[in-house]
This record gives structure tokens, C-alpha cells and sequence, in this order.
């Protein structure tokens, strides 16, 4: 059965019911072979990965990036 939906909301001011009602459903669907997709993404850098290139620009520090004009002073 592809494309079925199903959504369960349960409300409780016991964390211990919500918990057990959820083992208890998670346990029914694994007896019944019903997966749950979820999006996920598998990254894997190997040999045979390739290159990256890589840029890293740095960030001028903070008195200049606020533009207070404050600036530090030295003495002759």
C-alpha cells in the first residue's frame, strides 16, 4: 500500500501514556512491516570522492565592521 497517510496526535498531561502509547504503536507497525520514511541524505567522502574547492574569506574585525570609527591609537 504506497501513498497511504496516517497521522496520529496524542495529547497528554502524562509523559509516561504519551510514551507507552508510542512504543506500543511503534512496536505494532514493526510486527506489521510498516516502514516509515523520513528525507535523509547519506553523504560519503572517500577515494573515490573527487576534489572540493574551498574559499574562506575572513571578516574584518569588529570595530571596522561596526563602523564606529573607532580606531585603536599609538603613541609616537
Amino acid at each position: 500500500m504506497t501513498g497511504r497517510r496516517l497521522a496520529i496526535v496524542i495529547r497528554t498531561i502524562d509523559p509516561a501514556a504519551s510514551g507507552r502509547v508510542h512504543e506500543t504503536l511503534w512496536e505494532a507497525f514493526e510486527d506489521a512491516d510498516v516502514e516509515i520514511p523520513y528525507p535523509h541524505t547519506h553523504l560519503v567522502f572517500d577515494e573515490t570522492s573527487g576534489q572540493a574547492g574551498i574559499v574562506v574569506e575572513r571578516e574584518p574585525p569588529l570595530a571596522e565592521a561596526s563602523g564606529s570609527g573607532e580606531t585603536a591609537s599609538t603613541a609616537d
